[in-house]
């Protein structure tokens, strides 16, 4: 019983974490994009996480499309996926993304 309410108290800690929240909230859940986020702060350190959190946020890219530009886009490289986020590249490659799949009848 100590343990479940020890693990309660750490998830409620993890959760009222600036950077934990910040990521859930542009992830929106998405357990790709999850681990594309924490992929590119693993990749930028850790102590650049909320810096990372806010180059997506600023761009309003979120959930899925996180995912998309991660995987589709940068071949699971968070390396890349962080250059890009660096040079205001990532949101218009998503976008033509989108485009393609939508002039090809896939959206």
């Amino acid at each position: 019983m100590n343990t479940v309410a020890n693990d309660f108290d750490h998830l409620v800690g993890s959760l009222q974490n600036p950077l934990v929240s910040g990521i859930m909230r542009i992830t929106q859940g998405n357990p790709g994009a999850i681990t594309a986020v924490t992929e590119v702060i693993k990749a930028a350190g850790l102590n650049r996480g909320s810096e990372v959190v806010k180059m997506f946020d600023d761009i309003k890219m979120y959930g899925p499309n996180i995912w998309l530009g991660y995987k589709d886009i940068c071949g699971e490289d968070p390396v890349k996926l962080l250059s890009k986020l660096e040079n205001d590249e990532i949101a218009s490659d998503v976008e033509a993304l989108h485009y393609s799949d939508y002039k090809r009848g896939n959206a």
